[in-house]
Order: C-alpha cells, then structure tokens, then sequence
C-alpha cells in the first residue's frame, strides 16, 4: 500500500513540476516554438518547452552547454554526478564508452583511454557520431590561449608541449614549456628545452594574425565614437556645399546632412543636396541606432522649444512629432569590446526608445522597440524599473520581453538561432538570491 502511494504522489509531483505560480509567472508567456531548454526544479536539471512545459523530467545535477539548431541537429551537455552525458532531445544518451570533458578554458573534450582527441560529434542520418579511432585520441589536454592568441592551441602529449593553429599542428609536441608573445600583429612563439638541468630556449615560428581582408572590404570601418563626431565645415567646404554666407555650419563623417545654423535667428535647419533650408528647430544634432543590423543607422534629432522629436533620414523626411521630453545618445560598450550606438527618449518619467521603420510603406515611420514604461534604459536593451533589471528588445525576429523584476542586470547566457529567428537566454539573479536562466519570453527557467 505504501509503494502504490507513493507512486501516486510521485505522478502529483511530475505532472506539476511544470507549472509555476500566478506569482512566479509573467503576465503573458507565450510561444510558437516547440524546442526544448533545460529547465531546473530543485537542485535538478531536465528539459522543457518555451512555455515551461517539462519534457524530459529533472535527473541531472548540471547543465553544462547546448546547442540549438533545426529540430534535430541539437544536443545537451548535462551533468550527472561526475560524468558529462551527451542527450538529444528525447534524453537519448550518445557516447557512452568515451569519457567527456571539460578543460579549464570550459572547452568539452572526449577522451578514449584516458587520451583527448581532437574529434567533435556530428549529425548524419537522424543520429549523432564521432569518430572512435584511437590513433585521434593522443592528447592529455588541449587548452585555448587567451585573448588575442585564442585562434591556437596549446596542445600536451607525454609532458611535452605544442601548439595547434585551429586544427592544424604548427608546432609539434615536442617541448617543455612555450612562451608567447605579440609584436603588432606578429605572434612569435619560444619552445624550451630541460638539458642537463638547463633549460634552452629556440625560436620556433612567427605568424600573423592578420587574416587577408574579404575582396568587398576596402578599409576599415570607423569608430562609433568618431561617427558622431561633429565637424564644423571649413570655407572649401561650405563652397561646394553652397553654404558660404553662413558663419555655422556642420556634418558628421563628412556626409549628409550638414547641419546650419542662421546667422540672426539663433535656430537650425539641416541641408540635403536638393533640399532647401528651413531655420525651423532650437537645435539638431545626428544620433545613432545600432537596432536591426551590425552598421549603425544615422536619425536626425531635433528639438522645438522643450520638446524633442525624429526626423527620418529619408527623401520623404517624415517626422515622429515632437512629443519627448528628451532624446539622449547612449554607447554601451559590449564583452567583445564593441560600441554599440542606441538613442533612448524620455516622456515625462518614462524612458523608451523608437527606431526608424526600415519599411518605407509603412504607416507608421518609426518603431517603438522598447515601450515608456520603464524608469531608465542601460546597454541597449536593459530596462530598469524600480531598482529592478530586465530585458526589453521588441524586433522582428529579435524579440525579448522579460520584465524587470531582477536584482541584477541580465548577462547573456546563450543565443539560439532557430528556424529564421534568434531567441536567447540570460541569467539572472531574483530577490532570494537565486540565480536562474530567463528564456527571451520571460520564462523562467526553474521551478
């Protein structure tokens, strides 16, 4: 009778492991999409669907990595006591007599005899494999160098060490120790040798790092921060543009539109080719949106009075009214080290932000990708309300609506590119302490 009741109480526990409180979830979680994310209840790991519907129950102690792709080229890298188990989506174990991995560059190796190869699963035919021969696994560890020096790696075999350049052996592991450094963009690498308790160095190899530039590159792009720049235009300048008897007048990357002020009335227009100036505006200046693509695209902001508003840069010139209190430039530099150029606006103590609308036929010529609702607005997409983070980014094919209801800001965990669309998962760390992974839709992902 025991046994049975617990059987009974064990399917309470799993058919409702799944759901969350009305406290616990946002408003309006929804999905179209049928992949599954681990998902963590206790101390447990399993998976679930976007909605938070549990699919493969909780039986793992970590997750360590995943990939999502088409709905079959995906896996899972969980951890079950101190193994590293390789599953699909249906908890189907893969490579069971290889031992997996993780280097302290948080790489996953397998190993066969207690040897690493260089060898990575791969999908064929609706199964995952890798290739078993023992003559790939000679390695007792395979490490990436940091920084600048990550395209190589420091391969050791028997206590002696090389150096691999992506996949291909440029050094032999035939040494000690081996020393690095940079010199511009020429890398030189210094093997040693122990002889007779001396230890000698030899110069092995150099190698650039600079890749050949792509045929459709000309030259480097500019820096955000000089894109906008503003440059007052010289006499030469003003010639051509036909702008001589304005004593101000300016552009930013030497492009359009330029910018003048009137001599009398102390207010601005800015100039196209063939357009005429119109001294309508207190001040104007060429803000940045890096929204849809890697390029920034440039906005003429300007302001009437107290009131701020956009005007399109575009042949028809269309404007979003002048209905902010503010519109402010904002550089959020990323982990990669790029600036990223994104322009907020602020209705009384709301802070948005709206984006041209690429569609030129559209009835509206801006897009609010992150509403007014929200205190402040920090690197491009963290919302703030409160004293509490969240995410806000509303794109086609690049929508997040997790609301602000964490302690600290969001970090980017993963980004999953599916069936044409990008999704992504960030930790981050609730009122209790607990750190959890948050799905793009606001989903958290534990119970």
């Amino acid at each position: 009778m025991k046994s049975i009741l617990s059987i009974i109480l064990f399917g309470i526990i799993i058919s409702t492991c799944g759901n969350k409180s009305k406290d616990d979830t946002p408003e309006a979680v929804t999905s179209d999409n049928t992949f599954l994310l681990p998902y963590q209840v206790g101390s447990q790991w399993g998976l679930a669907d976007t909605l938070g519907n549990i699919k493969v129950q909780p039986q793992y102690d970590a997750v360590i990595d995943f990939m999502l792709s088409d709905p079959s080229y995906t896996y899972y890298l969980m951890k079950k006591k101190n193994e590293i188990c390789f599953i699909d989506a249906d908890n189907k174990r893969y490579f069971k007599n290889l031992e997996i991995v993780q280097s302290a560059d948080q790489k996953i190796h397998f190993k066969k005899n207690g040897k690493i190869g260089n060898v990575w699963p791969e999908y064929h035919n609706g199964t995952w494999e890798i290739d078993e021969n023992p003559a790939l696994y000679i390695y007792d560890n395979l490490y990436d160098l940091p920084g600048d020096f990550s395209r190589y790696t420091m391969t050791e075999i028997n206590g002696k060490k090389g150096i691999k350049e992506f996949s291909e052996d440029i050094i032999p592991a035939s040494y000690d120790s081996i020393s690095y450094h940079k010199n511009g963009s020429i890398v030189t690498f210094k093997g040693y040798q122990k002889k007779d308790g001396k230890t000698e160095g030899t110069t092995i190899t150099t190698r650039d790092l600079n890749f050949p530039p792509p045929p459709s590159v000309s030259k480097k792009r500019k820096p955000v921060e000089q894109l906008l720049a503003k440059r007052e235009l010289t006499g030469e300048d003003k010639g051509w543009k036909k702008l001589r008897e304005y004593k101000y007048a300016y552009d930013y990357d030497e492009r359009y539109p330029t910018i003048v002020k009137d001599n009398t009335k102390e207010l601005y227009a800015y100039k196209y080719p063939n357009t005429e100036l119109d001294f309508a505006y207190d001040d104007i200046f060429i803000g940045l949106n890096q929204v849809h693509y890697n390029d920034p695209e440039r906005v003429i902001v300007a302001r009437k009075g107290n009131k701020f508003g956009f005007i399109e840069e575009s042949i028809r010139q269309r404007s979003s009214g002048f209905i902010y209190d503010l519109i402010e430039q904002r550089l959020f530099k990323n982990k990669e080290g790029q600036t990223i150029p994104y322009l907020i606006a602020k209705k009384g103590k709301k802070t948005g932000m709206i984006v041209p609308n690429g569609d030129t036929k559209a009835k509206d010529s801006y897009l609010t990708v992150i509403p007014f609702e929200f205190d402040d607005i920090t690197d491009q997409k963290i919302v703030i309300r409160n004293g509490l983070y969240g995410v806000w980014f509303d794109v086609p094919r690049k929508r997040v609506k997790i609301e602000p209801r964490y302690t600290t800001k969001p970090v980017l965990y993963k980004n999953i590119s599916y069936n044409n669309k990008n999704f992504y998962v960030y930790e981050a760390t609730k009122k209790n302490n607990k750190k959890v992974l948050v799905f793009s839709n606001g989903l958290e992902l534990y119970k």
